[in-house]
């Protein structure tokens, strides 16, 4: 008789031993049931922390919906510079760029230099460089928007590929219908650190 109650308080202790784990666990884990790497239990909750510093890698905010301002990404550099240049030459090298280009200046336009495109007749061809202060760790996307007058000409899109400084556009202009100007507008934006630069830069074309 007294076995039979030694082994019914040993089972009552194991029950309440195992409910005592279960409720610690569902407590601390949630609905996770996987916490192994590269998931942590961090603060009672099990999330992912990939680079393992004991800080979850999504704030809990995101799950509410909230804006939340990403983490650096290593960039080495607080901004950059990004230039427009025309030009009916090509150019050797990035030491013939301005360091400082006109926001205002004059293009010629050379009647013996023409192509012809889609049955048109243009002036042709020129070559906009565009190009940047320095070379940075990330490609640099840049817009560039032309506009005859107060209406949008064409569009172009540019890579500067990390490690590099400038790309070439060539561009011409139509016989019928070129105005007296045109205006380029530069907006460009770093691929990873999302930095940005905008300028613009209008030009006189001017018949030779």
């Amino acid at each position: 008789m007294r076995r039979i109650h030694y082994i019914l308080i040993a089972a009552a202790v194991l029950s309440v031993l195992v409910i005592m784990f279960a409720f610690n666990k569902t407590e601390t884990t949630g609905d996770v049931v996987d916490c192994s790497a590269p998931n942590a239990l961090i603060d009672g909750v099990c999330c992912l922390d990939a680079d393992a510093d004991s800080v979850c890698d999504v704030p809990e905010e995101v799950a509410d919906g909230e804006n939340v301002v990403a983490e650096e990404t290593g960039t080495e550099y607080a901004g950059f510079k990004a230039m427009m240049y025309l030009s009916s030459d090509v150019l050797a090298s990035e030491t013939a760029f301005p360091e400082d280009p006109e926001k205002m200046s004059s293009l010629a336009l050379d009647k013996d230099k023409t192509e012809l495109a889609d049955g048109k007749k243009f002036y042709g061809k020129y070559y906009i460089y565009t190009y940047l202060d320095g070379s940075y760790n990330e490609n640099i996307i840049c817009n560039i928007d032309e506009y005859y007058g107060t209406v949008l000409s064409d569009k172009f899109l540019v890579e500067v590929p990390a490690g590099q400084k400038f790309q070439t556009t060539s561009v011409g202009y139509e016989f019928e219908g070129t105005p007296s100007k045109v205006r380029y507008d530069l907006s460009c934006v770093g691929f990873d650190s999302r930095l940005e630069w905008k300028d613009s830069y209008t030009y006189d074309l001017v018949e030779e």
